[in-house]
């Protein structure tokens, strides 16, 4: 994102994370009854290219993925029309999220053999939007990891992590690095929250859970 998108966001950071935990409140349980649940970690693993190739936010993923979890437990899919129901709940999630969104063809052309109509996205999406009632803005996992990077370790957990290496220098020294000050630690560390975000996605139980 945009420098002054983390300015904004610092400025107004608990407006927005009161807004995110009274939004999760208000999330639909997901029951995954659908018959269609084994092809699930499959689904996701196409949201998941999709987001690497045309460098969509992990929010973007999370999203995508929350919209498909509703889709299939409301409505039973063609199981050719899988695939095309789950690039529509990324690309809608694209466009909460971006302001410049891939579009349709530019999707298709990375989907073999699937092949779909201009036509077929359009009637997907208008169907996403009637499901949601156009009420997409919705709080994730990934969303409240983005919003509080720079808040899950302290200066504190440094100087306790510090201590501990001092305690045994030569054992711990090989396994664990030794920062030169908080922001060192922070600014290594951070990078590995999304991706043990995204991890959560492979497992039903934590789709329910709330994303804070």
């Amino acid at each position: 994102r945009l420098y002054a998108d983390y300015l904004w966001i610092g400025e107004y950071m608990s407006d927005i994370y009161n807004t995110m935990k009274e939004s999760q409140l208000n999330r639909e349980p997901i029951r995954f009854a659908s018959t269609q649940v084994e092809y699930r970690p499959m689904l996701i693993q196409l949201c998941a290219t999709i987001t690497r190739w045309f460098n969509l936010s992990p929010v973007t993923l999370h999203l995508g993925v929350y919209y498909l979890d509703r889709i299939m437990d409301s409505y039973c899919i063609q199981p050719d029309k899988l695939q095309l129901i789950a690039v529509t709940c990324v690309r809608v999630a694209a466009q909460m999220e971006h302001r410049q969104v891939p579009r349709n063809t530019d999707i298709d052309s990375i989907i073999l053999p699937a092949r779909y109509a201009p036509f077929e996205y359009k009637a997907v999406q208008r169907m996403v939007l009637k499901h949601f009632k156009f009420d997409l803005l919705q709080p994730t996992t990934v969303g409240f990891v983005e919003l509080l990077t720079d808040k899950f370790v302290t200066p504190a957990d440094y100087v306790a992590y510090i201590v501990s290496l001092n305690k045994d220098p030569l054992g711990k020294a090989i396994k664990f690095p030794r920062f030169i000050n908080y922001e060192q630690m922070l600014y290594m560390l951070a990078p590995l929250l999304p991706p043990l975000a995204d991890y959560t996605l492979n497992f039903h139980k934590y789709s329910n859970e709330p994303p804070s």
